[in-house]
């Protein structure tokens, strides 16, 4: 019995009790995603090896639970373990430490007079279990429950990223408008010649694969109006032009220079140039 990786939740138990704890076990990991450490071998020989596997594997998880029965109340080794988390949650206030009524057996007065005050919830009770189940995800994972929490959203976006890139064969995906419902994605078509598009978060093509050689970088510095510069290969230079998220293209390629502006936009053709009015390109 070794402890090598950390584990997400300790469960502190009598082996009388071997077959109930399994399951939860087993229920607890099908509805958190944790995963459990527990004994299953049996061993409270009090050995040095496992004396250190039980004092690592309580000092690295973030959950203890205790699994409270008849049994296990009486057990000398799953006190000791439970005396030992308490001492460390005082100091660890990360460290959660639950009793688990598996069986509705009632305290005993002196495990009552030591452990009462800490937070108990009753298995076979379903709304206390469910409840129990969803606390265990918000202490594990609260970047999963808090849309606000900057890890909640860096691993939001790099899984639309992940997805897109599988979706399309692509080599790199990045959002565009400063906005995670759209991206810029590159790939290379059958002559490995690169393709740009852009695609909203589902997947689906906002500027299709081919009109345009290029997308311009422009697109990451101009947020207020959702236009992006585009570019296509006039064999000795590049022409630009311009496209519209909602209205689509806006400006044809044909210019020799573009330049996004607050609310206008830069032209030139040869030696020509004029700033046209955004709300005049729009038709506003």
């Amino acid at each position: 019995m070794a402890t090598q990786k950390k584990y997400d939740i300790f469960i502190s138990y009598s082996r009388k009790n071997l077959d109930e704890v399994k399951a939860i076990k087993m229920e607890i990991e099908k509805s958190t995603g944790a995963e459990c450490w527990m004994d299953l071998e049996g061993i409270e020989s009090g050995s040095t090896q496992f004396t250190q596997d039980i004092v690592d594997g309580i000092n690295d998880c973030r959950v203890f639970l205790f699994m409270l029965s008849e049994y296990s109340q009486a057990s000398e080794f799953a006190l000791r373990e439970l005396n030992f988390v308490m001492k460390k949650a005082k100091t660890d206030k990360l460290k959660h430490v639950i009793i688990v009524n598996i069986d509705d057996c009632k305290m005993s007065d002196e495990f009552e007079f030591m452990y009462g005050l800490t937070d108990t919830i009753a298995w076979l009770n379903q709304p206390q279990r469910e409840k129990f189940l969803r606390d265990l995800k918000r202490w594990l994972y609260p970047e999963k429950e808090d849309p606000s929490n900057p890890v909640y959203q860096r691993r939001q976006k790099n899984e639309k990223e992940r997805l897109l890139r599988e979706k399309y064969g692509a080599d790199n995906v990045c959002i565009v408008w400063d906005n995670p419902d759209y991206y810029r994605v590159t790939r290379r078509d059958e002559n490995n010649h690169p393709q740009e598009s852009i695609v909203d978060e589902d997947g689906k093509l906002i500027l299709n694969w081919g009109t345009y050689d290029r997308i311009s970088q422009e697109v990451f510095f101009n947020t207020k109006i959702p236009w992006v510069e585009v570019m296509k290969d006039a064999g000795d230079k590049w022409l630009f032009g311009l496209f519209h998220r909602d209205q689509g293209e806006v400006l044809p390629c044909e210019y020799d220079e573009i330049k996004l502006l607050s609310d206008s936009v830069f032209v030139r053709k040869g030696d020509t140039e004029w700033t046209i009015p955004a709300s005049k390109i729009l038709n506003e």
